[in-house]
C-alpha cells in the first residue's frame, strides 16, 4: 500500500536519503534550491514551491544516482550504465535489456544503502537476467550487507513516497 501524498511545504521538512531535512523557503533564495547545513533553502514564489521542490528532488536524486551507478559499474569493471529516476509506484527498480537502470523516486527518501542495494540488484540483472545462484553471488559479492538494506525496505518501504500534494 502506498503512503498518502505528503506536503513538505506545510510540514516544513522532508525525508531525503534517510534523513529529515528542513525546508527553508525564502523568496529571495535561489529558485532551484540549495542544501545548506541540513536545510533545503529554496526561493521563488510560494505558489510554485511544490513543483520546484519536486524538480529539485528529482534533479538532485538523478545526480546522486548517476554518481553511484558510475561508482558501482567501475568497481565491477562494467561499462557505466545509463541511470534514470522514474516515478514508478510499485517497484523499486528495473534494468532494461539495453542496460538502462531505473529506480523509483520513492527511494530518494530511503537511506543511501537502500538505493545502493537496488542499484546493485539491477546491475546484477545486467549480467544475469534472473534470480539464480549466480545472480545472488554477484549481488552479495558487490554488497555483502545487502540483506540489511533489503530488510529496511521491506519494513519501511511502505512509508516512502514523493507524491506531493
Amino acid at each position: 500500500k502506498l503512503p498518502p501524498p505528503c506536503d513538505p511545504v506545510a510540514d516544513g521538512e522532508l525525508l531525503f536519503r534517510g534523513e529529515v531535512i528542513g525546508l527553508n523557503w525564502q523568496k529571495s533564495a535561489p529558485r532551484c534550491g540549495v542544501l545548506d547545513d541540513g536545510d533545503l533553502v529554496i526561493g521563488g514564489t510560494r505558489e510554485s514551491l511544490t513543483p520546484r521542490l519536486q524538480r529539485w528532488l528529482e534533479t538532485e536524486g538523478q545526480r546522486l544516482f548517476s554518481r553511484d551507478a558510475a561508482y558501482y559499474c567501475s568497481a565491477a569493471n562494467l561499462p557505466t550504465a545509463k541511470a534514470r529516476i522514474s516515478r514508478a509506484k510499485r517497484r523499486w527498480g528495473s534494468c532494461s535489456s539495453g542496460g538502462t537502470i531505473s529506480i523509483s523516486s520513492r527511494l530518494l527518501g530511503a537511506p543511501f544503502k537502500c538505493l545502493h542495494a537496488v542499484l546493485v540488484h539491477e546491475l546484477a540483472h545486467g549480467i544475469e537476467m534472473n534470480h539464480s545462484d549466480r545472480f545472488w553471488k554477484l549481488v552479495y559479492d558487490a554488497m555483502p550487507d545487502y540483506d540489511v538494506a533489503h530488510g529496511w525496505l521491506k519494513e519501511n518501504g511502505g512509508k516512502l513516497g514523493w507524491e506531493l500534494v
